[in-house]
């Protein structure tokens, strides 16, 4: 399906999921945000599905040199170890130290809480009927506030609306007061001395 301003990047199920008809992942990139994106790993498995797309939008502050998505599904009937262990060995973080790294998808029921402590959950609402089965990670703390839209086409899973929330690190400082001496001409013919 084509969103108007949006850059659809699939990553298509395969054979080795072992699933017989439609499904893989996907993300939508907002044009207006970044056309500059390169799919880093794409992987489907009977446990899980992956989409890991890097980001080099328009505009980043200073601190964070990228940001990489990585979607997920896991079915229902996948191994949920398994599932989490490949999508931590997937995380990016040890070869992109300075990049915003967000960890979304349908996870029904699986955490990576535990796998990637470090990491913030952001959503705290229904997103399949009376269940959160869609979550999102973030490397950065206070990076986002999420609300909920309504689902896209036949879906039954509403979408989640990210709001930055994030503040640059040079806002978050406050401002240092250094004080600095002048060489008077005394002490540079002193100092001229020493050399000669």
């Amino acid at each position: 399906m084509a969103l108007n301003n949006y850059s659809l990047v699939r990553g298509d199920r395969s054979e080795q999921s072992d699933k017989r008809h439609g499904g893989g992942v996907c993300a939508y990139i907002n044009t207006h945000w970044c056309t500059n994106f390169v799919i880093k790993h794409t992987s489907c498995t009977a446990d899980v599905e992956i989409l890991c797309v890097q980001c080099r939008p328009f505009y980043l502050p200073r601190e964070i040199s990228c940001v990489v998505f990585i979607v997920i599904y896991i079915p229902p009937s996948g191994d949920v170890n398994r599932a989490m262990e490949a999508s931590v060995a997937l995380d990016t973080q040890q070869t992109k130290p300075e990049a915003a790294i967000v960890i979304t998808g349908d996870f029904n029921g699986a955490s990576l809480h535990d796998a990637l402590p470090t990491y913030v959950q952001y959503v705290s609402f229904n997103t399949r009927g009376r269940s959160c089965l869609d979550l999102l990670y973030s490397n950065i703390k206070d990076a986002y506030k999420t609300t909920s839209l309504p689902p896209i086409g036949r879906s039954d899973h509403t979408m989640i609306y990210c709001l930055p929330t994030y503040i640059r690190k040079l806002e978050r400082q406050k401002p240092m007061i250094k004080t600095i001496r002048q060489w008077t001409e005394d002490a540079a013919e002193q100092l001229g001395g020493c050399f000669a």
